[in-house]
């Protein structure tokens, strides 16, 4: 397989996020989050499988059909295992459902377009701002299971999993479950989606039993839904820092299975603070000592949860005396306001906002207002750097 750098699936912009629980593994030998993923924010772009977007199964269908030589060529470059027929049959029989994948949601790879030819991806991961709709389909071949999802927007073929399938006997090593943790960040309050597959059907009468262990120590069970043949929790990791730990078993006649654990390290993450001075316009009638700046405060965000207040304190230095703090300001509401300078000198902006689960950040931005060195002329304005100075007469 050629290097991710020189792919882009379909979207504008992306980062690579390397998430690893190193020490704990070593010590513990549980299996970590610890793939390495490149983010996705965007499908339907230059790089999308098909165009235009698919809305129904029948554009799903007729995509399979006319591009089957593409999606195959795909396949053989990543080495699947599976026979070709089964997967084309599975959905020309129409063995999928539609689905909505939420943030955070992992592919090992995803068939795309580079300059129009087809090729796959390197392990990603759905990092757009809302979950995506897709198609999603599970079938059987040459002994195992397969799990691939397809989103609407771009029609890339991408693999969720392979398991293979148990022997005809069914025994209780073969109903051990796995464990995949889809999380975008691991920022306390963070929404992570945890899948539990069985490679083998549950018995009748077999139940799953689904923990979580909080980082105090405490144990709460989960009640997780099917998600086509296996299943599926969701919910916000709130409260505690540290190590959450997701323990699942099968409970059947004969016992139960060996439970099968899977983790991630939770972190407290501060707000990200961005702070934006704008210049004032050309005046063409100065004011002397006087001009109207903008403070843009809308690029600041709560990485979980959301901000509850930002402040801007507006520090003035005179052209003969000492910093002293003239202003301050709520843009709790409105994320960007403006202020008039009513003196020359140095201006220094100092924000603080602050997130629901009492995390707060700062930053700071200056300006300064530099007195004219003669006569104003009222139509000529000139900037230096973050300085605006009138042109005048001397």
């Amino acid at each position: 397989m050629s290097s991710w750098r020189s792919k882009l699936p379909c979207y504008s912009f992306f980062r690579r996020i390397f998430v690893a629980g190193i020490v704990f593994s070593l010590l513990h030998g549980v299996n970590v989050f610890a793939q390495e993923y490149t983010d996705i924010t965007r499908y339907g772009t230059s790089n999308a499988f098909v165009r235009p977007s698919l809305v129904t199964g029948d554009d799903l269908k007729q995509a399979f059909r006319e591009y089957r030589s593409d999606y195959e060529k795909v396949l053989q470059e990543t080495n699947w295992p599976g026979n070709f027929d089964d997967l084309f049959s599975a959905v020309e029989r129409g063995n999928f459902s539609e689905a909505k994948f939420p943030i955070g949601y992992t592919f090992d790879w995803q068939a795309i377009r580079k300059n129009g030819v087809a090729q796959p991806t390197d392990p990603v991961r759905w990092a757009g701002r809302a979950p995506f709709d897709g198609f999603e389909f599970r079938f059987e071949s040459n002994g195992q299971r397969h799990h691939f999802v397809v989103p609407k927007a771009c029609g890339n073929l991408s693999l969720v999993s392979m398991e293979p399938i148990p022997e005809p006997e069914i025994d209780l090593n073969a109903l051990v479950p796995s464990l995949r943790i889809h999380a975008p960040n691991k920022c306390v309050g963070v929404n992570v989606t945890v899948d539990v597959m069985i490679s083998d059907s549950m018995p009748e009468g077999a139940t799953l039993d689904f923990t979580v262990t909080r980082p105090n120590g405490q144990s709460e069970t989960l009640n997780p839904t099917a998600a086509g043949g296996s299943y599926r929790w969701q919910g916000p990791l709130e409260g505690d820092i540290g190590v959450y730990i997701f323990n699942a078993a099968v409970n059947t006649s004969a016992g139960k299975t060996r439970t099968a654990s899977e983790q991630i390290n939770i972190e407290p993450c501060e707000p990200t603070c961005n702070l934006i001075v704008v210049p004032p316009a050309a005046d063409p009638i100065p004011k002397a000592g006087r001009a109207s700046i903008g403070i843009d405060l809308c690029k600041s965000s709560a990485l979980a949860g959301a901000l509850t207040s930002r402040t801007v304190m507006i520090y003035h230095t005179p052209l003969d005396g000492t910093e002293q703090l003239i202003e301050t300001l709520s843009l709790s509401e409105a994320c960007r306001t403006s202020y008039t300078l009513e003196e020359y000198g140095s201006y220094r902006f100092e924000s603080e906002v602050k997130d629901d689960r009492g995390m707060s950040s700062s930053c700071e931005a200056e300006y300064t207002l530099v007195k004219p060195e003669g006569e104003l002329l009222p139509f000529f304005t000139v900037f230096g750097g973050n300085e605006r100075r009138w042109r005048s007469q001397k």
